[in-house]
């Protein structure tokens, strides 16, 4: 039984420090300053501390109330939350459209090739004409397929632009 306890608290201190360096990873450099001091602040005596809980009821005692209340008190603007957020999705959307239209561009670069190199390698006409005609509809099926990933591109954009 200890050693399942010792092996959970290792994992749970290897999840721990992970979600930790993403969190401190993703913000500013002032704020991953005061989280770094925070952390070195808290003394637990083990990771079970931690699981429990029972460290941070000391650490909040100890802290001043008021600036609890302080921050507390302030009022969330939602309008700048779910901006944030419109502006986050946005962007994802963009990502993911222009590689759609990476994609769709190699595709349409590699058939325009494959119909060049068969418009000069095949000289008989019963199959020439029908490979070629082939390669012509997959060229302009592509290029309309690409028309409408440009225009959300420049939609997303014009968005992001806006907000």
């Amino acid at each position: 039984m200890d050693t399942n306890n010792s092996s959970f608290e290792k994992l749970l201190e290897q999840y721990t420090l992970k979600v930790a360096s993403h969190f401190i990873d993703s913000i500013d450099s002032a704020s991953q300053a005061q989280i770094i001091e925070m952390i070195r602040g808290i003394n637990c005596s083990s990771v079970s501390d931690i699981a429990s809980g029972s460290h941070i009821a000391t650490e909040v005692h100890q802290s001043d109330n008021s600036e609890w209340q302080l921050v507390l008190s302030q009022p969330i603007d939602w309008h700048a939350v779910h901006r944030q957020m419109i502006i986050d999705q946005v962007r994802q959307l963009a990502k993911l459209n222009e590689s759609r239209i990476h994609q769709l561009e190699q595709v349409l670069s590699s058939t325009e090739h494959r119909y060049k190199k068969a418009k000069m390698t095949f000289w008989h006409e019963p199959y020439r004409t029908r490979l070629l005609g082939w390669y012509e509809l997959l060229l302009e099926k592509y290029h309309n397929q690409l028309i409408r990933p440009r225009i959300a591109q420049q939609q997303y954009l014009e968005l992001l632009n806006q907000l």
